[in-house]
């Protein structure tokens, strides 16, 4: 996991100070992103892909991919409003 948080601080130009179970990354300067990682995968590249696939239709809010590997996705962080 060390060697992702610094590819991503590599990445952001960012220190990153906490980084909870959930996914959710948060830097020095307090912007969050979202990172899912696991095994060696084709999966991330095509979900990153799919992402940036939708955020053409610009319909809805994506995530925008920060950066997309073998075994990880990293996106923007988007929080989470309740409807009103």
């Amino acid at each position: 996991m060390r060697t992702i948080i610094s590819s991503i601080e590599e990445l952001t130009n960012e220190t990153i100070i906490r980084f909870s179970d959930n996914g959710i990354i948060t830097s020095e300067s307090g912007k969050k992103y979202f990172l899912k990682s696991g095994k060696t995968s084709r999966t991330y590249q095509c979900e990153a892909n799919g992402l940036k696939e939708l955020a053409k239709a610009n319909s809805i809010r994506i995530a925008e991919v920060i950066s997309a590997g073998d075994n990880y996705i990293l996106t923007e962080y988007i929080e989470r409003h309740s409807p009103k």
